[in-house]
C-alpha cells in the first residue's frame, strides 16, 4: 500500500465518521447548521470515496479525475451556505477593505494553476474558494474588532477552521504542481493530513457555534 492510498483511506474513515455524526446530530436537534455541515461532509466523502478506490484497485491517480473533483468541489458549496447561516445580519453587512484582497488572490492563483490543468474547473475552484475565504475572512474581521455579541464571538472558531481549509488546500494544490520531486511530494502528503484534521475540527468548532 502506497503513502497517498494510506492517507487517502485515513481521510476518508473520518470524513465518513463525520458525516454520520453531523447528519445524527442534525436530526437529533433538527438542526440546519449540521444538516448543511453533514452534507459537505457527504459530498467530500464522495470524493474521496472514488479517489480511494481507484488508487486501492489500480494504485494510479484515476484518469477520471472529474469525478472525484465534482464531489470535492459542490461539498464547498454547502460549506459556503453553512457560513451564511451562521453570519449575522450585521455580519453580513460588514465590509473591511482587506476583505478585497480575496478576489485578487484566488484569480491570480487561477490563472498560475491554468498552466497546469484546466481553464473551466479552475475558474470554477477561484470563485468557490473566494466565497470561502471572503466570508471566513470577514467573520474573523467582524468579531475580532470588538463588534457583535458572544454569540458572534462563538463563530470565530469555525472561521478559522474554514480559513485554514482554504490556506492548506491552496498549499496542498501548489504542491501538486510539482510533485516530481521527492521532497514537495512529501509536503504534499503533510498538507493532505492537515486538511484531514481540519474536518475533525468543524465538528468541535460548529458544536460551540450554535451551543444551546
Amino acid at each position: 500500500m502506497t503513502t497517498e492510498t494510506l492517507i487517502n483511506l485515513i481521510q476518508l474513515a473520518v470524513t465518513a465518521v463525520c458525516m454520520v455524526f453531523a447528519l445524527h446530530t442534525a436530526v437529533k436537534r433538527e438542526s440546519r447548521e449540521w444538516a448543511l455541515l453533514g452534507l459537505f461532509y457527504a459530498l467530500f466523502f464522495m470524493g474521496d470515496l472514488y479517489w480511494s478506490l481507484m488508487l486501492a484497485f489500480y494504485g494510479n491517480t484515476p484518469s477520471y479525475f472529474y469525478v472525484s473533483e465534482i464531489g470535492w468541489y459542490s461539498s464547498y458549496l454547502f460549506l459556503d451556505l453553512l457560513l451564511r447561516q451562521l453570519a449575522s445580519v450585521e455580519e453580513k453587512e460588514y465590509r473591511p477593505k482587506a476583505l478585497w484582497a480575496v478576489p485578487v488572490f484566488t484569480a491570480a492563483m487561477a490563472v498560475f494553476y491554468m498552466q497546469y490543468g484546466d481553464y473551466m474547473i479552475n475558474t470554477i475552484v477561484a470563485l468557490l474558494m473566494g466565497f470561502l475565504l471572503w466570508r471566513s475572512i470577514r467573520g474573523l474581521a467582524y468579531t475580532g474588532s470588538g463588534h457583535g455579541t458572544a454569540a458572534d464571538a462563538a463563530r470565530r472558531r469555525i472561521y478559522l477552521c474554514v480559513l485554514a481549509f482554504c490556506v492548506i488546500e491552496y498549499c496542498e494544490w501548489t504542491a501538486s504542481c510539482f510533485m516530481s520531486k521527492e521532497d514537495v511530494a512529501l509536503l504534499y502528503f503533510a498538507f493532505d493530513m492537515a486538511v484531514t484534521l481540519v474536518l475533525i475540527l468543524y465538528i468541535s468548532a460548529l458544536g460551540k457555534a450554535v451551543q444551546e
